[in-house]
């Protein structure tokens, strides 16, 4: 979804796991009339999201996909 380049709008437990550098990239709503808010908002004055592609790479890539799929099965 961060790939998409659109703005994204998502509660604090929906970003839960995230790593810290990719928190500023979503615009975080705790109740519903902020969250409903916040989208008309987005839709209103839309602006595509830039996030360095190497970013997200380092950290959802394939490379670190297959490491975590590599550690689970050394688990199993």
């Amino acid at each position: 979804m961060l790939m998409t380049g659109k703005p994204i709008v998502s509660t604090p437990q929906g970003i839960a796991g995230l790593p810290p550098s990719t928190r500023q990239y979503f615009k975080i709503a705790d109740d519903t009339e902020s969250f409903a808010a916040a989208i008309v908002n987005l839709l209103s004055n839309y602006r595509k999201v830039n996030i360095e592609e190497k970013l997200l790479e380092s950290i959802f890539g394939t490379q670190v996909i297959q490491e975590v799929v590599s550690d689970i099965k050394s688990l199993i």
